[in-house]
Formats: structure tokens, C-alpha cells, sequence
């Protein structure tokens, strides 16, 4: 395994658990994965009281810094949903999303 793919690995195990908390009121998170080379992130979350998970995709972020804190920025991202496609267009794309402190750490930020 290379070693971006370890990095990959170990960055979406922290950034699974830190959302999974973050979202658990309203699901589970039952898949995360980031490719930094692709700069893409799939997820799929069960929603509670839901049959069928919701699959998002990413397909462009980017990372900025500001205040020395790192942000991470969507670019570009769908849904398996038609109206959470519609809520990511108004308020998740071109947002910055502060990350914790260890982000830079596991992203070999300085």
C-alpha cells in the first residue's frame, strides 16, 4: 500500500469518527473514504427511520488556511438525494468548514 493511500486511510478513520459523532442525532455514517491525489471523499450515511442509505460524493475540494486554521472547501459534490443535491448547491459548496487542529497534522500540513 502506498503511502499517500496509508495517509488516506488513517485521515478518513479520524475525519469517519469526527463526523459520525457530529451526525449521530440524525444517523450513522457507514462508509468514508478520501483520495487527497483525486481530491475526492465519498460517503454513505443511514439516515434514522431510512431503508436506503444516502451516498455523497465529492469529486472537488480544496484546502485553505486562514487564522492558522486549516478549512476544508467544497468545490464541487452530489447526492444520491435530488433535494440534498439541492441544499449542498445553497449551503455546502464554496463554504469553508474549519477542521480540527489534528487535520493539519494528519494532512502534512506544517
Amino acid at each position: 500500500m502506498a503511502l499517500q493511500s496509508l495517509k488516506d486511510s488513517f485521515t478518513a478513520g479520524l475525519a469517519k469518527r469526527g463526523i459520525g459523532a457530529k451526525i449521530s442525532r440524525y444517523g450513522e455514517l457507514t462508509a468514508f473514504s478520501i483520495n487527497s491525489k483525486e481530491k475526492t471523499v465519498t460517503a454513505q450515511i443511514l439516515l434514522t427511520g431510512e431503508n436506503e442509505p444516502i451516498d455523497i460524493i465529492i469529486s472537488a475540494y480544496h484546502l485553505a488556511e486562514e487564522d492558522d486554521r486549516l478549512h476544508l472547501v467544497i468545490d464541487a459534490a452530489s447526492c444520491s438525494r435530488v433535494w440534498l443535491n439541492n441544499l449542498i448547491d445553497d449551503f455546502v459548496i464554496g463554504a469553508a468548514f474549519p477542521l480540527p487542529s489534528a487535520a493539519k497534522f494528519a494532512l502534512g500540513k506544517p
